[in-house]
């Protein structure tokens, strides 16, 4: 759905669960609250350049503020007259954010086993300290996610849960630009029941 590309997300969420219906299938609601959010955008940083000249110095532009774009856009290099280019040099940006899925469900399938299976879904909210993920998009953006895993009992209060998630983010086309960000997501969460 995003087309936004080459996004690294980094976050420590927690979480809140309540059992629902118990049986085979234990359903229940998930909320979460992401504090501490790092995307890791795609920028350019600068450009080299060189007036095509054998012996002549090259020299690298650094942007004081850089420019985070969607994908890295070939070719990298533009050509001028007499031999002269540019070349477009890419890094990162940092941003920070906080997020929440309060509207969060799981199903645990085989529930009064040790190792259990299960399905999730959750939507919520992302806001960032800029635009997410590109300037001309919003501070503030929708989230959704989905995924599978299992969990393992460790005793009556405590089990360790291993998911897998799908995640995006969007701005419904709240500002001028919605490139919306896909990403993969590995989670691995240490519960205490009480």
């Amino acid at each position: 759905i995003g087309a936004s590309r080459d996004r690294r997300i980094a976050a420590v969420d927690f979480d809140y669960s309540r059992l629902l219906h118990s049986g085979k299938v234990g359903i229940y609601y998930d909320g979460t609250i992401t504090p501490a959010l790092l995307e890791a955008d795609l920028a350019i940083i600068g450009t080299i350049q060189n007036n095509g000249a054998y012996g002549q110095p090259t020299y690298f532009y650094k942007y004081s503020t850089p420019v985070r774009v969607v994908a890295e856009a070939p070719p990298r290099t533009s050509s001028g007259s007499g031999g002269a280019f540019n070349n477009l040099v890419y890094g990162r940006m940092q941003s920070y954010a906080f997020a929440a899925e309060p509207f969060g469900v799981r199903a645990n399938f085989a529930a009064h086993h040790r190792i259990q299976p299960l399905l999730m879904a959750s939507g919520g909210f992302i806001y960032g300290q800029r635009p997410l993920p590109l300037d001309d998009a919003t501070n503030f953006n929708f989230l959704f996610s989905f995924g599978a895993g299992f969990e393992v009992l460790e005793s009556r209060h405590q089990s360790i849960r291993f998911e897998y998630m799908l995640r995006h983010m969007s701005d419904a086309n709240m500002g001028t630009e919605n490139p919306g960000v896909d990403n993969q997501t590995i989670r691995l969460t240490w519960s205490h029941r009480r």
